[in-house]
């Protein structure tokens, strides 16, 4: 699926990975072969901090386990956030009606009630991707991540991080965190991309060598409340 190699190789955008892809919806017993019906919004509210261009989140919207709200941030510049509307509106015909999918301004640290707004009770996902090298704002991104991630054992942040990143200072982040009441699993990447869709930038179609190239240079993490 391609979501999953968007945010690194066997993520998933709904809090789940599967051994096979061509077995989803799948369940095998014995000799018998039975479907299971899909499951739509399995990932519920979804927010992510530095959106950029927002493309994990706006795929994530368009496939049929898509979330059921995802809220895209990055700072509150008018340039910035407009490129996150005009993004969502060339892709709008793409996206699920059933998913609720929004951009707004927002600095890290600031008073999240604008971001709990749809969500009242925190996000079950929030997506931290390529941020760390801010390190300067750690303790801005872990507040207002600690008050938006929901108090429950089924929520999680997907984070990631390029590993141009010193790692004293992706190895103090992750400390802070956990002093802050999080876990955090390292996540295998074996830098190869699975992706099966065509990815293009600049009018160049990106080489299978290129997209592994670029995903060998991640890495990334699952934190979780203790």
């Amino acid at each position: 699926m391609d979501s999953e190699d968007i945010l690194a190789d066997s993520f998933s955008i709904m809090g789940g990975t599967r051994a096979d892809p061509s077995e989803a919806g799948i369940v095998r017993y014995g000799s018998l072969t039975l479907r299971v019906a899909a499951k739509r919004g399995l990932g519920g509210k979804v927010l992510e901090l530095g959106s950029g261009a927002a493309l994990p989140l706006i795929l994530s919207a368009t496939i049929d386990s898509h979330p059921l709200l995802v809220m895209l941030t990055d700072y509150p510049d008018e340039t910035i956030i407009s490129i996150l509307h005009q993004n969502l509106a060339a892709n709008r015909e793409q996206l699920r009606p059933d998913c609720s999918i929004s951009a707004l301004g927002y600095a890290w640290g600031a008073d999240v009630s604008s971001l709990l707004s749809l969500a009242p009770e925190g996000y079950q996902v929030l997506i931290l991707s390529d941020l760390l090298h801010f390190d300067s704002s750690h303790p801005d991104i872990l507040s207002t991540v600690t008050r938006t991630l929901r108090r429950s054992l089924d929520s999680w942040i997907y984070l990631a991080a390029g590993v141009y990143t010193h790692e004293s200072v992706r190895e103090a982040f992750l400390k802070a965190g956990e002093e802050a009441g999080l876990d955090w699993t390292p996540i295998e990447n074996d830098g190869i991309w699975r992706g099966e869709r065509r990815v293009m930038s600049d009018g160049e179609v990106w080489t299978q060598e290129d997209l592994n190239a670029r995903k060998a240079n991640v890495v990334a993490w699952i934190g979780r409340w203790k």
